[in-house]
């Protein structure tokens, strides 16, 4: 998955991979809705959650576990950006702490 834009850096995108085009897959990572559908749902998505925007600074765990596991996957030949990867790092920085 990539972001969607610099600027609505929580609005994830991962293209079909059997098409390699549209649907696309689309995430909030603030609130955890997700969509599918083109061009147009997708910016129709990023606007709907543009207005939540994650906390300026945050660095939640899933963020932390992955600036140490992408050093050590490229040690390892491994691509550090694949799909479990990032499915890892949102599931991680979903969880609330008291």
């Amino acid at each position: 998955m990539q972001r969607f834009s610099p600027e609505i850096p929580w609005v994830l995108i991962q293209v079909d991979p059997q098409t390699g085009a549209a649907p696309y897959r689309l995430t909030c990572e603030v609130c955890g809705g997700e969509g599918w559908g083109g061009l147009d749902q997708a910016q129709q998505f990023t606007a709907a959650h543009r207005a939540h925007a994650a906390p300026q600074g945050s660095f939640r765990l899933g963020d932390a576990f992955a600036a140490v596991a992408k050093p050590v996957a490229r040690a390892f030949g491994l691509a550090p950006n694949c799909t479990p990867c990032e499915a890892r790092r949102r599931r991680m920085n979903a969880v609330r702490y008291r």
